[in-house]
C-alpha cells in the first residue's frame, strides 16, 4: 500500500509515508535491502525528493540519505542506479536547509563516492563540486569540516607548486634545475 500513499493527493499522507520510509531506511541493512527491492516505492520516493513540496521533499531526502548512511555499498550503488543520487547532490545547493539534514546528506554522498569511482563523475555532472565550494562558506563548523574532507579526499587540488618541480630546459638542451 505504500506506493499508493506516496502518490496520494494529500501532502500530509505523502509526508508521513516518506517519514515511514525514512524510519525503515534507518534500520539494519536487511531492512534497507527489502525496501530497495520495491521499485515502485523507490520511484515514488525519488520523485518526491526531486519535485514535491518542501515538507514532503525533505522527508524523502531524509529517507534517501538514510539508505546510504545506514546501508552498505550495495545500497549506495542501488540508489545511484535508481537515479536517487541527484536529489542528494541537490541538497548541497539549498539555502537554509537544516544542518542535520545537510550533515547526513554529506555523509551519504561520501558513502556513494566510496562505493564506486564512477560516482565521482556523476557527482561532477550534477555540479556537486561547485556546491561543495560554496558550502565552504557555511556558518556551521561541522558542515565546513565535512565539506573540506570531501574535497580533500575526492577532489583534492594538486599541489600548485608541482609544476615548478619540473626542471627548466636551457637553450643548450640541459636541465636548469633553477640554477643560473
Amino acid at each position: 500500500a505504500l506506493p499508493i500513499f506516496l502518490a496520494s493527493s494529500s501532502k500530509e499522507v505523502r509526508r508521513e509515508s516518506c517519514w515511514l520510509v525514512s524510519n525503515i531506511a534507518s534500520g539494519p541493512p536487511c531492512q534497507i535491502t527489502e525496501l530497495m527491492k520495491r521499485k515502485s516505492i523507490m520511484q515514488r520516493l525519488i520523485a518526491s525528493a526531486k519535485q514535491d513540496i518542501w515538507v514532503v521533499r525533505k522527508e524523502a531526502l531524509w529517507a534517501l540519505a538514510s539508505m546510504c548512511t545506514s546501508g552498505d555499498r550495495t545500497h549506495a550503488m542501488s540508489l545511484v542506479q535508481a537515479d536517487g543520487f541527484e536529489p542528494l547532490v541537490m541538497v548541497l545547493s539549498l539555502e537554509n536547509v537544516e544542518i542535520a539534514l545537510l550533515l547526513t546528506t554529506l555523509d551519504a554522498i561520501r558513502n556513494v563516492l566510496e562505493a564506486h569511482h564512477q560516482n565521482l563523475l556523476l557527482f561532477q555532472e550534477h555540479d556537486g563540486i561547485d556546491y561543495l565550494e560554496e558550502l565552504q562558506k557555511h556558518p556551521s563548523n561541522n558542515v565546513y569540516k565535512k565539506v573540506c574532507h570531501l574535497i580533500e579526499d575526492y577532489f583534492g587540488v594538486e599541489d600548485e607548486g608541482a609544476e615548478n618541480l619540473v626542471p627548466e630546459i636551457k637553450k643548450s638542451g640541459v636541465y636548469g634545475f633553477g640554477i643560473s
